[in-house]
């Protein structure tokens, strides 16, 4: 719209993608080693099911489950602890398979906080570092970096996390 866009078309679009990529010549995309492209499987499985596992626990708490129905979910809970340990293990044997993955997981851990889910998901879900330019680019693409809102001298909001970045590497560092 900033460009004076009035439709919404693909002719359209390609245009604005090939103005876009001749004024500001971005760096081209490079996939993952399929290392990584294995570990970020995983890990994306492994929390999938943890999602899937605290969202059947809730259900538990319901007062009109019959106590078939809730013996039932409890299998279904053990079933999915079951599986994402599972899948945590197969992550770990891919990053110890990987020289570089494994010494990226070794600097992790050693960080205060940082535990063996957080430092599987890092290397998992981080672009190349050699295709970060500062840390504070990489605090952007992680989606931790400060976002100000101010506008002349009298509108000052409060400073949030951006959210702009990778959601699910954002999830990671949250609490660590």
């Amino acid at each position: 719209k900033s460009c004076g866009q009035g439709n919404k078309t693909d002719p359209a679009d390609a245009q604005a993608i090939a103005a876009f990529a001749r004024d500001r010549s971005p760096r081209p995309w490079v996939p993952p080693t399929p290392e990584v492209r294995e570990l970020q499987a995983l890990v994306r499985r492994r929390d999938d099911l943890r999602r899937m596992a605290a969202a059947a626990k809730t259900r538990l708490a319901a007062p009109d489950l019959t106590p078939a129905a809730r013996r039932s979910l409890a299998r279904v809970v053990k079933l999915l602890a079951k599986e994402v340990d599972r899948v945590q293990a197969e992550a770990e044997a891919v990053v110890a398979a990987s020289p570089a993955l494994a010494a990226d997981l070794a600097l992790l851990e050693s960080v205060e906080g940082v535990g063996r889910q957080t430092a599987t998901t890092i290397p998992a879900e981080r672009p190349a570092v050699d295709h970060l330019p500062s840390a504070a680019s990489a605090a952007a693409d992680c989606g931790l970096a400060p976002a100000e809102y101010a506008s002349g001298k009298s509108v000052r909001k409060r400073t949030r996390l951006s959210k702009a970045g990778n959601a699910r590497l954002r999830t990671a560092l949250y609490l660590p």
